[in-house]
C-alpha cells in the first residue's frame, strides 16, 4: 500500500475508533491518513469530532433517503433497490476524496453494492468472529448485540474482530483479532461494550491498519 494510506471513515455516532486513532496511535498522519469523515445521521458526536480536528466532513442522512424515496419503516428493513440507491448517492460524495480504504466506525446500515465494490471496507466488530456454530460453521457471535449474546452465553472473554466487508454479513477476511477482555462476574453488557471500544476495538484497528500499510495483510 502506498504512504500515506488515505482512509474514509463512515460512521453513526461518536466515530470511537477515529477518536482512538488519532489520540493513540503514533502513525495516525504518517502511514495514513483520514481524508473524510461521513455520517449518516444528524448531530452525531462524531460530526463535532471532525470538525474539531479539522477532518473533512460529510453527511447524507438516511432516514430523510428513505423519507424522499417514500419509506418510512426502520433502515434495518429497507429494501434492496433502496440501499442500492442509497450507496448509489453515497458513493458519488465518497468518489470526490479517492480513498484507497474505508474504515467503517459503527456505521450502523449493512454495507451493500455498488460501495462494496469501490474499493475494500474493513469493519470493527465487537466479537470473536472465529468462534463458530457448530452446525452452520459460520460465526456465532452476530447481530445488532453480540456483546449481550456472549455475556449470556457465560463467555469468559470478549474479543474484537477485524475484517473485511463483503457481500455475506460477519463472513469477510479476518485481519486480525484484539486481545481479549475479561468478562467481569456481573458487568453490565453496555459497561462491558464501552471498555471494550478502548480496549478491544481501537488496538486491533491500529494493528490491522500497521498489517496493511506494511504490505503484511494484502487485500
Amino acid at each position: 500500500m502506498k504512504h500515506p494510506l488515505k482512509i474514509l471513515v463512515p460512521f453513526s455516532g461518536s466515530a470511537s475508533l477515529l477518536r482512538y486513532l488519532l489520540n493513540k496511535d503514533p502513525n495516525y498522519g504518517k502511514t495514513y491518513e483520514t481524508v473524510c469523515g461521513i455520517a449518516n445521521k444528524k448531530d452525531t458526536k462524531g460530526e463535532t469530532f471532525c470538525k474539531e480536528n479539522n477532518i473533512p466532513f460529510i453527511s447524507l442522512n438516511t432516514k430523510n433517503f428513505c423519507r424522499q424515496h417514500g419509506y418510512e419503516g426502520k433502515l434495518k428493513d429497507m429494501s434492496k433497490h433502496l440501499r442500492h440507491a442509497y450507496y448509489t448517492d453515497l458513493l458519488v460524495l465518497i468518489k470526490f476524496y479517492k480513498p484507497d480504504i474505508v474504515l467503517l466506525s459503527g456505521f450502523m446500515l449493512e454495507i451493500t453494492e455498488p460501495l462494496i465494490s469501490y474499493c475494500p471496507i474493513i469493519n470493527v466488530y465487537p466479537a470473536d468472529l472465529r468462534i463458530k456454530e457448530t452446525a452452520t460453521d459460520k460465526p456465532k457471535y452476530t447481530g445488532d448485540d453480540p456483546v449481550t449474546k456472549a455475556i449470556k452465553d457465560k463467555q469468559t472473554f470478549t474479543a474484537s474482530t477485524v475484517h473485511v466487508v463483503g457481500p455475506e454479513l460477519y463472513c469477510g477476511k479476518i485481519i486480525c483479532v484484539s486481545e481479549p477482555l475479561f468478562v467481569e462476574e456481573g458487568v453490565l453488557p453496555h459497561h462491558h461494550r464501552e471498555e471494550m471500544k478502548m480496549k478491544c476495538d481501537g488496538p486491533a484497528c491500529k494493528k490491522a491498519l500497521d498489517l496493511i500499510t506494511s504490505g503484511a495483510f494484502v487485500f
